[in-house]
C-alpha cells in the first residue's frame, strides 16, 4: 500500500507492504524482527542521504504496530551519518533499516531476469552489517 497515514494523522509513510507468513522469502525478516510489515521510505536526493532520514524512517518503525524493519530508498547510498544513525536505532530500539541505492534496485531486477531472489541484495547488505557490527 503506498502512502498510508497514521491513524493519529500526523505520519505519512511512502509505502507499507504485509510480510505474508508462509510462502514468502520476506518470512525469515518477518520472524527474526519481530515485524508484519516493511515500511518503505523513497528519497530522490541528488546528494547522498543524511541521519535525519534514517531518523525519519525510525520513527515509523513501531513494536507496538509490528514494524521494526524499514527500506531507506534512494539515488544516492547513505552518508556516514546515515550509516551511523542506522546502528544506533538498531542498538537502542532493535529498529533495522536497509539502505537501497540505484544501483542496488538494479541488481535486484538483474536478478529477477536470471530468475535469482532479489532479496539477496537486501540479505547481503544485512549480513555485512551484522558481521561488522561492534557495541
Amino acid at each position: 500500500m503506498l502512502q498510508i497515514r497514521s491513524d493519529d494523522g500526523l505520519d505519512i509513510m511512502d509505502a507499507i507492504f504485509d510480510i505474508p507468513d508462509e510462502g514468502s522469502v520476506w518470512e525469515r525478516i518477518r520472524a527474526d524482527y519481530r515485524t508484519y510489515f516493511v515500511v518503505a521510505e523513497f528519497k530522490n536526493y541528488t546528494d547522498q542521504i543524511g541521519q535525519n532520514s534514517v531518523t525519519q524512517l525510525a520513527d515509523y518503525l513501531w513494536v507496538d504496530a509490528f514494524r521494526m524493519f524499514g527500506l531507506l530508498i534512494s539515488r544516492e547510498g547513505p552518508k556516514q551519518s546515515a550509516a551511523d544513525t542506522r546502528r544506533k536505532v538498531w542498538l537502542k530500539e532493535k529498529k533495522l533499516i536497509a539502505f537501497l541505492a540505484d544501483e542496488d534496485l538494479i541488481e535486484m531486477a538483474r536478478r529477477v531476469d536470471e530468475g535469482k531472489n532479489p532479496y539477496g541484495v537486501i540479505r547481503e547488505q544485512l549480513i555485512e552489517f551484522f558481521r561488522t557490527l561492534a557495541p
